[in-house]
């Protein structure tokens, strides 16, 4: 079975971890720049390459128009989110980038869609580590994922190893953008 890598992905942006290393919500976070959330600005920059972006999980939003999604009950982690997205646009695949990465680019999004191939279930790029949370997701991820809420297997990098999940490594010059900002130190 193969994906069909022509049409747009649906954006999925993660929000509402604890944030306790953080102290206060990431997603709501001001950009460096300034005026903008993280959250406001990693919509502003998955756009252009969506169907549309929805939010995935609990937490006070920006002022705007947002489709949100809570995240599923039946299972934990970031794997709830994406696992709600799937199940509300089963036949689309999945753009999904974590609140807590304000340096996602045009360029990453782009080298990363440009990775595709109709025989990949899923891209997930891998910097020092691997990097689930701003990764491609075909739709025929779906069934993996509600398996693995089944079996209570809830950490995402668990697919990793699965066949048909491609490991893809970005090129250094746009590697910031799988930074994530877990401290108030890395501001």
């Amino acid at each position: 079975m193969t994906e069909l890598i022509d049409e747009k992905p649906i954006g999925c942006i993660l929000i509402g971890g604890k944030s306790s290393r953080m102290g206060s919500p990431k997603h709501l976070l001001p950009v460096k720049s300034g005026g903008k959330s993280w959250l406001e600005h990693i919509s502003l920059i998955l756009s252009p390459f969506c169907q549309e972006v929805i939010v995935a999980g609990a937490g006070e939003l920006p002022p705007g128009k947002w489709r949100r999604l809570s995240d599923v009950s039946d299972c934990a982690g970031p794997l709830s989110g994406i696992l709600a997205v799937s199940r509300y646009r089963p036949a689309a695949s999945l753009l999904v980038c974590a609140c807590d990465m304000p340096d996602i680019s045009t360029a990453a999004i782009t080298w990363l869609l440009k990775q595709r191939r109709a025989e990949d279930w899923a891209l997930v790029p891998k910097t020092d580590f691997y990097q689930p949370l701003f990764a491609l997701y075909g739709r025929l991820m779906g069934p993996v994922f509600e398996a693995m809420a089944k079996d209570g297997k809830f950490k995402i990098r668990h697919i990793c190893s699965m066949e048909h999940v491609r490991i893809v490594h970005p090129p250094s010059h746009i590697i910031p953008a799988w930074n994530n900002i877990n401290y108030p130190h890395e501001l």
